[in-house]
């Protein structure tokens, strides 16, 4: 899984920071599939679909639990959202 940081920071919520080995927990998950843009970790399953994403200037490596997905939105843009991933690069 791939997450879109800025300067390795979540570009739409500044106080998450995304260092190697961290293991980033979301305690708020909103687990409705369309709500597009609600709380949670928000992923994508590929690097291309990350890269696509208008916000941020990297690309990280996430793992992520299949216990800890919440919802696929509907949206259709391949975001996936999760309540705890580990950054991985």
């Amino acid at each position: 899984m791939y997450k879109r940081v800025m300067g390795r920071k979540s570009p739409t919520v500044g106080n998450i920071e995304y260092k190697k080995g961290k293991t980033i927990e979301e305690e708020h998950c909103n687990f409705r599939v369309y709500d597009p843009c609600a709380n949670g970790l928000h992923v994508f399953p590929t690097k291309e679909l990350a890269d696509n994403w208008q916000d941020g200037d990297e690309t990280i490596r996430v793992k992520v639990n299949i216990m800890d997905f919440v919802a696929i939105p509907a949206s259709g843009d391949g975001k996936v959202r999760v309540k705890r991933l580990k950054v991985m690069d």
